[in-house]
């Protein structure tokens, strides 16, 4: 597979020139303008990644530690650094503590070293187009946040990747190389599915790490895992919204997980992720996403499925911090399981109402991909168009409800709890095909109906094994009805 080269660009995506307008002036230099003999300058860029605080024995001062860590910045789309930082334990902790991965930061003073050729650079450093690096040190450089009041040329910097924006192996490729691809570093670009909590892992050698799993999917595959394991870095993956955020990962690493017996992606130092890349291969990418409902094969969306036969035997009860604390034991099983029970709850939210995102859709049952509501025919060219009855008579597009509430109590709130569409059916007295004829007025006086009062909801929490062998979690509501103020207040006794 052959890419273009990166660091050829003479202009942003829209044609203005690097050196055109939002350029920081007043005397600072930039990065192409480094040379080894130039004194006293200073930088500003924006930090695009950072590895956490290391110590090393001190050869001069023996029994002593040296404490370091390193940023990569950058001022242009084609020109960024490597900083390295040393000094004192407290120096080192505070400078680190100062700023954050897209933070924009001025480097003061800084020395101008020629980049190391070793083993060590090309492994525990990303790479950069700069023959140089900055050595920032406690007595005669300094870091601190930038104070400037334009800073446009850096917000459009932190969309644009620092590899060419075809230079990227799809999740399928890397899945077809299998362990060909062992240990080599590589580029994806990938739709985020599911963001994990942060686990405290305690390594052999007894250190306390953060460890974060993060699934991707794109057009080849719908399920692969990110693994994180830099603090920092797991911070920000928190605020990443599930189908709505894409990543390019430059230079991930690509192994085989003996556990879980298929490809993986780990990031290491090396690794920098570019959130939103502004890039036509970004955006094709995303309408992709945009079409896909991620949870079409929860097995509760099988209209043959017996579970609603069964809820006459459910009994167990629970508040929401106990429903929300199964889910984190159904994330951690290492084997699929099923758990049901019900929670009296007040429904908070349940946007029927609201044109921001439909709540009846009609999709193409053999390629998932939404059709014009009601619609009998599929007008995507890639599908395949499979259907239990191809010789005629049976419709690809299946119409269906696709809701969502949150539930809160005295302990918490648990948001966009998905309706099974018996659930949907039941609470809605119609089908999903005639809730599309609906106006808002019969929308909105359904939503006063539940909204705001305590329910008596059933509910299923589970996980199941898909590709890659990787966990899927989910919880599905199975029945939402008024509750009665009796029974809401005896439930109580069962759990508290």
């Amino acid at each position: 597979m052959t890419f273009n080269g990166f660091g050829t660009q003479t202009a942003w995506p829209d044609g203005t020139g690097f050196g055109g307008e939002g350029q920081i002036s007043n005397g600072r230099i930039s990065i192409c303008d480094l040379s080894q003999g130039t004194n006293q300058c200073n930088l500003v860029g924006l930090v695009m990644a950072k590895q956490p605080v290391h110590s090393f024995p001190d050869r001069k001062n023996p029994g002593r530690e040296k404490y370091h860590f390193f940023f990569t910045l950058r001022d242009s789309p084609a020109d960024f650094i490597n900083v390295n930082c040393w000094g004192t334990e407290n120096y080192i902790e505070n400078l680190s503590k100062s700023f954050r991965i897209n933070d924009i930061v001025e480097v003061r003073n800084p020395q101008i070293q020629n980049k190391q050729s070793s083993e060590a650079e090309e492994k525990w450093r990303p790479w950069t187009p700069s023959p140089y690096q900055l050595h920032v040190s406690e007595t005669h450089s300094s870091v601190s946040l930038f104070s400037g009041w334009d800073t446009s040329v850096f917000d459009r910097i932190s969309h644009i990747p620092v590899k060419t924006s075809n230079d990227f192996y799809t999740l399928g490729d890397i899945i077809a190389n299998d362990q060909n691809l062992h240990g080599e570093h590589v580029n994806i670009q990938a739709v985020v599915k599911s963001v994990g909590l942060p686990k405290d892992i305690i390594t052999k050698t007894g250190k306390h790490v953060k460890r974060c799993e993060v699934l991707l999917f794109d057009e080849t595959c719908m399920s692969f895992p990110l693994v994180m394991w830099d603090e920092e870095s797991i911070e920000l993956a928190q605020t990443w919204m599930p189908k709505d955020m894409i990543l390019f990962i430059a230079d991930v690493k690509a192994t085989f997980d003996d556990f879980k017996k298929c490809m993986i992606a780990t990031c290491d130092h090396k690794t920098i992720i570019t959130a939103n890349p502004d890039t036509m291969e970004a955006r094709y990418l995303y309408n992709y996403a945009q079409s896909l409902e991620l949870l079409d094969d929860d097995p509760l969306n099988n209209p043959e499925s017996s579970l609603m036969d069964s809820l006459e035997n459910v009994t167990e009860v629970y508040n929401v911090q106990q429903l929300k604390q199964l889910m984190s034991e159904a994330e951690n099983s290492l084997q699929p399981s099923e758990i049901m029970g019900i929670v009296y709850a007040f429904v908070t939210s349940f946007d029927i109402d609201r044109d921001e995102k439909p709540i009846v859709t009609s999709r193409c049952t053999a390629c998932n991909q939404r059709v014009v509501l009601l619609s009998d025919t599929c007008l995507n060219p890639a599908c395949t168009r499979v259907t239990a009855n191809p010789g005629g008579g049976s419709s690809t597009v299946k119409t269906q409800f696709e809701l969502g509430i949150s539930l809160s109590d005295h302990t918490g709130t648990i948001s966009n709890c998905r309706l099974t569409e018996p659930c949907a059916e039941s609470m809605c007295g119609c089908k999903a095909t005639d809730m599309a004829h609906w106006n808002i007025t019969q929308l909105t006086e359904l939503k006063v109906q539940f909204l705001l009062e305590k329910c008596k909801v059933y509910f299923k929490v589970a996980t199941s094994n898909r590709l890659s062998s990787s966990a899927k979690k989910w919880i599905r509501l199975l029945s939402c009805t008024l509750a009665d103020s009796r029974e809401a207040a005896e439930s109580l006794q069962f759990r508290n």
